[in-house]
């Protein structure tokens, strides 16, 4: 419980921290810094969900970091097991990455702050047809080189267990024709839902090779909802082995950005 307690209030202490930074990033955008901003913004992004992650007591691995376009006009598809797996993917993937996120996380003072200005948007799940034109609109920004990173499960797992796939969302990105990114998420649900308590975990985020839909015909878009899926499942059951030894308590690196790159 002191752990829970703890890793939430640095994270929220990080947060409200972070604000120093809004008025020069707005500042920089104004000048037309637009870059300069981008890489500030990933940078402290990248720092507050590293030390979130540290905060719990666990480790990250990063596998398939080669499968990431070199482009940024593309959609992260990944399962969705706890609240760390927005943490995980924001802070090793090192791009300014916005996620569909539900409507109640625009209340939390500071942290929508931050959604806003990563590029996040924020859907009612109760109103299918409204969440659907959202995420169409958000889909032609991540086209236009601003990538998005969404959980077509829905919600998070009860059980640690893939939930089936909701297709609206998915039919979105697919009838765009944007690169979609599948990603595996593994180890989150035992980290905290599991007992609701922190307890650490070696986690792992996979990112797969991507899927281009850009002249695939309608009648391919169950075929390729079905491939995402057990790609995505795949990469959970083939998770490398974990050592579960002493040292992993003991060996924790933050490995935290270098806010001098945007200098």
């Amino acid at each position: 419980m002191i752990r829970t307690t703890l890793a939430y209030l640095i994270c929220f202490f990080y947060i409200f921290f972070a604000l120093v930074f809004v008025l020069p990033i707005v500042l920089m955008r104004a000048f037309g810094m637009d870059q300069r901003a981008d890489q500030l913004v990933v940078a402290l992004v990248q720092s507050w969900a590293r030390v979130m992650i540290w905060s719990t007591g666990s480790r990250a691995e990063l596998l398939g970091h080669e499968n990431l376009p070199a482009h940024d006009s593309f959609c992260l598809v990944s399962n969705h097991q706890s609240n760390f797996d927005i943490p995980l993917i924001l802070g090793f993937i090192p791009r300014k990455i916005g996620f569909v996120a539900k409507h109640e996380l625009g209340k939390v003072p500071f942290l929508s702050t931050w959604m806003q200005i990563i590029g996040c948007v924020l859907i009612d799940r109760r109103d299918g047809q409204q969440a659907v034109q959202i995420i169409r609109e958000r889909i032609e920004l991540a086209q236009q080189g601003h990538p998005i990173v969404i959980f077509p499960e829905g919600s998070r797992s009860k059980d640690g267990q893939m939930r089936p796939f909701k297709q609206g969302g998915l039919r979105a990105v697919f009838d765009s024709g944007i690169t979609i990114v599948p990603v595996t998420v593994s180890n989150t649900f035992p980290l905290f839902e599991q007992q609701d308590r922190l307890v650490p975990q070696k986690l792992f985020l996979n990112i797969h090779p991507a899927v281009e839909t850009r002249g695939l015909a309608p009648e391919d878009f169950p075929t390729v909802v079905e491939q995402l899926r057990q790609t995505i499942e795949q990469g959970i059951q083939e998770q490398p082995q974990v050592d579960w030894g002493f040292q992993f308590y003991l060996n924790q690196n933050l490995n935290l950005p270098n806010f001098r790159d945007w200098l």
